[in-house]
């Protein structure tokens, strides 16, 4: 048996509350079962018990067997000395701190309805997509909401742990981070790293100095990115020259990760996302400086200055027969805004202490439209459609943290389910 479901069975009071008693016989009462503790240490703390007419104060630790215990070696470890009951669903051996004090044990088997263990086993073996599916019917709007609140936080929450990595690494520069972070989105999920190191090794610093040069902001990017190299054509030669001086001048190493293309569009190629990415670099700034005013910039809005060679080449010496559009399209601007800056905007308010700049960056996802993919679609047959960006992420949240690795005993609705009488 998990002891998940023990901690959410003693949290909610989920047992019988007739006669309780330790399992050495002792009259106890329960005060307050305490706080739920995700960090070292014991299961709970801040409880309050009553054991023949004293009260208690202090922590509860929650095991399937009390031999548990010793098992995990809690009585070598001081944090368990604050231990005032021990509660396990089978008792099978007295236990002691580490002091030498013998620990109360309360019991739970028995005591707790089998409802809760029949549908925590209908979750379990659920062999549906979503594990909850034949209880969706049920589930109130007033949860469905609350928990869209939840997962809409926890993600911005993780995004930005992410996002703080990635500044600590640049040493602190806003700047450098939003640069990296929009070059690793115009990656996508397959070259995402190779996007972030092509950032590290030409930063924003340097690009910055070169913004009135498009060719010169194609020979930095395209260069250091490996593409000028094994390659006869007329204009990557003239690029390849512009790279060699400014490789010299800048102590510039070339990106050794390989860039992935296969089942990729061309013109969804990391060539081609680069090129896009020297396009809109003029603009950079300015959009970071309209997102923290509340203003975000429309990319699909901005009309890039490109080389010619890109309106009519998909990559160097692969012509195109149309002519070739350069410019965000609105559905990669609506995905940038979603996955760049609210969570730079979130982290942001974070870092500054800003519940505004927090505010906002929920209010932006709320405005934009919800992201059209297989998890959106997925939630469509459950009867959940999104209506914005905020219901699509924070959905998208639920599947991929939660309900895809079945951990509906962290999940508000699992927990509703399991609870209710």
């Amino acid at each position: 048996m998990k002891e998940e479901i023990l901690h959410l069975v003693w949290d909610s009071g989920l047992f019988s509350p007739k006669e309780l008693q330790t399992v050495d016989g002792h009259p106890m009462s329960i005060l307050d079962r305490g706080e739920l503790n995700r960090g070292s240490g014991p299961d709970f703390s801040a409880a309050r018990i009553e054991l023949d007419s004293i009260e208690w104060a202090g922590a509860v630790e929650i095991h399937h067997r009390s031999s548990d215990w010793n098992r995990h070696n809690h009585s070598k470890d001081s944090l368990y000395n604050s231990v005032i009951l021990h509660v396990v669903y089978e008792h099978d051996v007295d236990i002691r701190n580490g002091n030498g004090e013998f620990i109360p044990t309360f019991e739970l088997k028995g005591r707790i309805p089998k409802e809760v263990f029949q549908r925590y086993e209908q979750l379990s073996i659920q062999r549906a997509t979503i594990p909850c599916s034949s209880f969706q019917s049920a589930i109130e709007s007033k949860l469905w909401s609350l928990t869209m609140d939840e997962m809409i936080i926890q993600r911005l929450e993780r995004k930005g742990s992410e996002i703080s990595l990635l500044h600590k690494v640049n040493a602190g520069d806003w700047s450098q981070t939003y640069y990296a972070l929009t070059l690793g989105f115009l990656g996508q999920n397959m070259n995402k790293l190779p996007m972030l190191e092509l950032a590290r090794k030409i930063p924003a610093k340097i690009v910055l100095k070169h913004l009135d040069e498009q060719r010169s902001l194609e020979a930095l990017l395209l260069g250091v990115a490996g593409y000028l190299d094994d390659t006869n054509d007329e204009y990557a030669l003239e690029l390849r020259s512009t790279y060699l001086h400014f490789k010299n001048l800048y102590d510039l190493d070339e990106v050794v990760q390989k860039w992935k293309t296969g089942r990729v569009r061309p013109e969804n190629t990391p060539l081609r996302r680069i090129i896009q990415f020297s396009t809109i670099l003029p603009k950079l700034n300015e959009a970071w400086d309209a997102l923290i005013l509340g203003e975000p910039l429309n990319w699909a809005s901005f009309v890039p200055s490109a080389s010619s060679y890109w309106q009519s080449h998909y990559a160097f010496s692969v012509p195109s027969k149309r002519k070739l559009e350069l410019k965000l399209s609105k559905e990669l601007d609506t995905l940038l805004q979603i996955n760049v800056h609210v969570p730079l905007l979130y982290y942001y308010g974070s870092s500054v202490g800003s519940g505004d700049l927090l505010r906002r960056s929920i209010a932006l996802l709320r405005d934009l439209k919800p992201e059209s993919n297989r998890y959106s679609r997925m939630w469509v047959k459950q009867g959940r459609k999104a209506s914005t960006a905020a219901d699509s992420q924070a959905m998208l949240e639920l599947y991929t943290q939660l309900c895809s690795s079945k951990k509906c005993l962290n999940c508000s609705i699992g927990k509703s389910i399991l609870t209710r009488t």
